[in-house]
């Protein structure tokens, strides 16, 4: 795929389709093994070549970051030209342009504040807090009218079924929202391992609610949970002491 003369990796067709929306903030659910975070990171590496500036890539958690992209064979080493510069340290990508990418944790908050951003993709949202995006991103794009791309699946109806929501409510233009939402349908996943994990459910084996929050994309109530419905379940009567009961 090329931009003018240069040259970047090839898009899949579903990351082709987010990537010529125009919006400036964009809502990316997708099922697991959508390549959700191989889609952030090229995007980050395209514009990093396109235009100088800095910009993040944010993962729930630093050893996460470091673990999922940085380390990982099939992506950050795997796209990366070689004309770039990693600093391990800092998770830091220099770019021949001067363009400096960073791959991030967001359990450190506060380690976050700076200026000048440019655009930032964060990832798994559903397991971010909020205030990460509203006090310290949100207000570090406004000199550079910078962008952001939040993504993951849902956990609940969380972030990113707000985010949905208000991007499908339509009050600002700005606002984009996309779902790929069963991996039954999208093709994504190979046949024969869709086929194994349902035949799983069919036998218990893995739970339902699991199957249709992280391959069908349902916005479950309470599914960010693993127990539910606690309080319902709590005993708030007498417990008398019984020692010789057995």
């Amino acid at each position: 795929m090329y931009e003018g003369n240069v040259y970047f990796p090839d898009f899949e067709p579903h990351h082709i389709r987010a990537l010529q929306q125009k919006a400036r903030f964009r809502v990316i659910i997708w099922h697991r093994k959508s390549r959700k975070t191989t889609f952030f990171l090229k995007n980050a590496i395209r514009k990093s070549f396109l235009k100088k500036g800095v910009r993040w890539i944010i993962e729930p958690f630093q050893n996460q970051a470091r673990r999922t992209i940085w380390e990982d064979p099939e992506l950050l080493d795997k796209w990366l030209p070689a004309s770039c510069q990693k600093n391990n340290t800092e998770m830091k990508v220099t770019f021949p342009n001067g363009s400096l990418l960073y791959i991030i944790g967001a359990d450190n908050p506060e380690n976050l504040r700076g200026s000048g951003l440019e655009d930032v993709w964060l990832d798994e949202f559903d397991d971010i807090e909020m205030s990460v995006w509203t006090k310290i991103i949100r207000p570090m794009l406004l000199l550079t009218h910078g962008t952001a791309t939040f993504g993951g699946t849902p956990k609940g109806q969380g972030n990113l079924f707000n985010l949905k929501n208000q991007a499908d409510r339509g009050i600002d233009s700005e606002w984009w929202a996309d779902e790929i939402l069963s991996g039954e349908t999208s093709g994504l996943i190979p046949a024969d391992e869709l086929l194994s994990i349902q035949n799983e459910v069919k036998k218990g084996i893995y739970p339902q609610i699991a199957y249709d929050q992280e391959i069908c994309c349902s916005f479950i109530s309470g599914g960010a949970n693993v127990f539910r419905r606690i309080k319902e379940n709590i005993w708030h009567g007498r417990l008398d002491i019984q020692p010789n009961r057995k």
